[in-house]
């Protein structure tokens, strides 16, 4: 059989520090779901007016999911790569506001809620997305790095190659 349609819902899931309580929260959402039905979840709010949302079932199937962004103009998934570079970008257009962006992306590591994180922002950069977009996409890339990673690095998979790329960048040496 395949998917008959599709349902959309509003989900918030607020990270206190606890990352199997969000990944036991999201997964429970998921189990109310019916079969034979494609969900859309709207996650987060951008203050710039976009939406990001995942998508399930994925063809993995299971507690996969995708990530998307929506907004007016289009609607895509931001990969991994995408949201390295952009860090790349923002390491080379100030250095001590980049190791500043670093700690508040290990805070959405260590499971604390983007919307928490941002009251501490002071800083902004030119080049790519906002911060806003940054540990906002991050915090669901690291749930479903949980998700997918079970029993192995988790979201730590995600973090090491995040550390690694911008470390072995040729742009402004940073030291970790």
């Amino acid at each position: 059989m395949s998917i008959r349609g599709e349902e959309k819902r509003k989900l918030h899931l607020k990270a206190q520090g606890d990352c199997l309580q969000l990944v036991r929260s999201l997964l429970e959402a998921f189990l109310e779901e019916r079969p034979f039905t494609r969900y859309v979840y709207y996650v987060e709010e951008l203050r710039d007016g976009r939406r990001i949302f995942i998508r399930r079932p994925t063809r993995r199937f299971n507690f996969d999911f995708e990530i998307w962004v929506e907004s007016p103009q289009r609607t895509y998934m931001p990969s991994h790569d995408e949201i390295i570079n952009d860090l790349m970008k923002k390491k080379k257009e100030n250095p001590d506001a980049f190791k500043k962006l670093m700690s508040l992306i290990t805070k959405v590591y260590n499971c604390f809620d983007p919307e928490d994180i941002l009251k501490e922002v002071d800083f902004e950069f030119q080049a790519g997305e906002s911060i806003e977009f940054i540990l906002k996409v991050l915090k669901w890339m690291f749930i479903l790095e949980d998700i997918y990673y079970w029993n192995y690095s988790r979201r730590a998979k995600l973090m090491e190659e995040i550390k690694k790329q911008i470390a072995t960048s040729k742009i402004n040496d940073f030291m970790w």
